[in-house]
């Protein structure tokens, strides 16, 4: 018996990491439709049902060397509500997520004392 509960929890352990290892989308419960925003709250993206068409175009223009730091992920729920999801380093590290990418690495700005 013990034997068999070992293998169980090997198994899961190997599934999870199967799971976190694959692509994945942002998924807010009961959103209808994502998009991308400026910064003035105007579409730029068309609307979809996932995230994953804004979560692409977003790691399309980082890739590029552009900054999407003026753009949010938004999505609409079954209420009408808009809701942000997400904006900044933030939505282009899950935009990385997305393509199964590491999220960048960032270093704490450094300030320096004023005497």
């Amino acid at each position: 018996m013990r034997a068999r509960l070992a293998l169980s929890e090997v198994t899961r352990a190997g599934s999870l990491r199967a799971r976190l290892a694959r692509p994945m989308i942002i998924e807010i419960d009961n959103a209808t439709a994502y998009w991308l925003e400026d910064l003035i709250g105007q579409h730029v993206s068309p609307e979809s049902p996932s995230s994953a068409d804004a979560l692409g175009a977003v790691l399309a223009a980082f890739d590029a060397g552009e900054s999407p730091g003026g753009l949010a992920l938004v999505c609409r729920l079954v209420t009408g509500e808009r809701h942000e999801v997400g904006s900044g380093d933030s939505l282009v590290d899950a935009a990385l997520g997305a393509a199964g990418r590491p999220a960048l690495r960032r270093h704490p700005s450094r300030q320096t004392a004023t005497a």
